[in-house]
């Protein structure tokens, strides 16, 4: 408990204690005390920035920036009341509003590596991860410019760099949870399972709350064990019931369990919480699928599209419900746009070239499949150009493929030792 204060008029005095409150978290009271302050010198610009800190504390932003815009206006040099405006408007979402005041911060104190630091957070939320990369000043001792480093790289797919990030954290801090979390991911990432889970472990032996720990231990447990992948959804939801993403990774597990009914309502638990959360529209459209429920899947895949129209799984899925509605023109199309998204996903080239083949457009099937090999060699794709090759009647290109796809050990070798019997 803090020793009370005798009160001096002054503002110094006042502002003191407001620090020292601020200091044990005692904030509404830190804020009172600063008010005093400046009732007393309203151009006393560290009682508005340290009231726009309290303010900030107590998630109140929009109080806290036009404190620190007042603070600014007194003193434009002061770094401090630049760099809390910038937090502050990142709070709020407004990122690119806080990288101006970051950037003013640090023209004024290069050396200001809080300032550095937040604003390569703002640009990693802004999906400028190589600039968040470049923007994070890291001091050898401060964790958490190491964490957001990790996280940048991350998120631009360079994983074993974000680990090594990861672990600078972690040995200057063994507590830091986020970190775990993010070696964990990245590690899930590398198909590392079993570090993976150590981490997440980790993690959770020091907060058990930690929503995003049992919600990653449940991702690689969703490969195969689905039971206690559910178990780890569990809890996380049990932490945070509005958590998306456990809801969703509980939802795959049960569809992996083949309970499409159960699966489907922990996707609209997770619609519910977020309409635009297109992996739950387009995992909801495949349970529907695989109940034989094609229109209602083909609804999920279009709102999907809504959401994201170049999300290429949105495009393929619906392409698969309308095939299993007959519905071949319509299906063709959306492979089409599939592929126009990405020219590199040979399941389109070759679902599209199966759905040409029972058309008996052969001629074109050839085309899909020899474009679906180009990109990835599979005895399946073999088999299926060698059948339109066949039905074209061009038997030495078909004998061709036919014992690729035999030599690839295809579970069908009956079937192509009949085909090749006939050529």
């Amino acid at each position: 408990m803090i020793q009370p204060i005798s009160i001096n008029p002054k503002e110094k005095v006042w502002y003191d204690k407001g620090s020292a409150l601020a200091d044990i978290n005692q904030f509404q009271e830190a804020i009172q005390c600063f008010n005093e302050t400046i009732s007393i010198n309203p151009k006393y610009d560290l009682a508005l920035i340290g009231k726009g800190n309290a303010l900030t504390k107590l998630e109140q932003y929009q109080d806290a920036i036009n404190c620190y815009t007042e603070a600014i206006y007194i003193n434009p040099k002061s770094d401090t009341a630049w760099s809390g405006k910038g937090y502050a408007l990142g709070c709020l979402y407004k990122f690119h509003e806080a990288i101006e005041c970051f950037k003013q911060a640090i023209s004024i104190n290069p050396k200001y590596d809080d300032a550095w630091n937040w604003k390569g957070v703002a640009l990693e939320k802004l999906n400028q991860y190589q600039e968040a990369i470049d923007s994070i000043s890291i001091n050898p001792k401060e964790g958490s410019a190491w964490n957001n480093k990790g996280l940048s790289l991350y998120n631009l797919n360079h994983y074993q760099e974000a680990i090594e990030c990861y672990n600078e954290a972690i040995f200057i801090n063994p507590k830091y949870v986020e970190a775990w979390n993010g070696k964990g991911d990245s590690l899930f990432n590398l198909t590392q399972f079993e570090e993976s889970i150590e981490c997440y472990n980790e993690a959770i032996s020091i907060n058990p709350k930690s929503v995003e720990a049992w919600n990653g231990k449940g991702n690689v447990l969703n490969f195969t064990q689905f039971e206690e992948a559910i178990e780890c959804y569990n809890v996380a939801i049990s932490i945070n019931p509005k958590y998306v993403d456990a809801w969703n990774g509980k939802g795959c597990a049960l569809f992996d369990l083949n309970q499409f009914e159960d699966a489907i309502e922990c996707y609209d638990e997770a619609i519910s919480i977020n309409p635009k959360y297109i992996d739950a529209w387009t995992n909801k459209g495949t349970a529907l699928l695989n109940l034989n429920k094609f229109k209602e899947a083909i609804e999920c895949y279009d709102q999907a599209i809504f959401i994201n129209p170049k999300s290429v799984d949105a495009w393929n899925y619906k392409s698969n419900a309308l095939t299993n509605s007959n519905q071949f023109e319509d299906a063709i199309e959306c492979y089409n746009e599939a592929i126009s998204i990405n020219p590199k996903f040979y399941w389109a080239f070759e679902y599209k070239g199966l759905i040409l083949q029972q058309l008996q457009k052969h001629m074109d099937a050839v085309q899909n499949f020899e474009q679906a090999l180009k990109i990835n060699t599979d005895a399946y794709r073999f088999k299926n150009q060698a059948d339109s090759l066949f039905e074209l009647r061009r038997s030495s290109q078909a004998k061709y493929f036919y014992f690729a796809a035999y030599e690839m050990d295809l579970d069908q070798n009956a079937y192509l030792k009949t085909q090749l019997s006939k050529l």
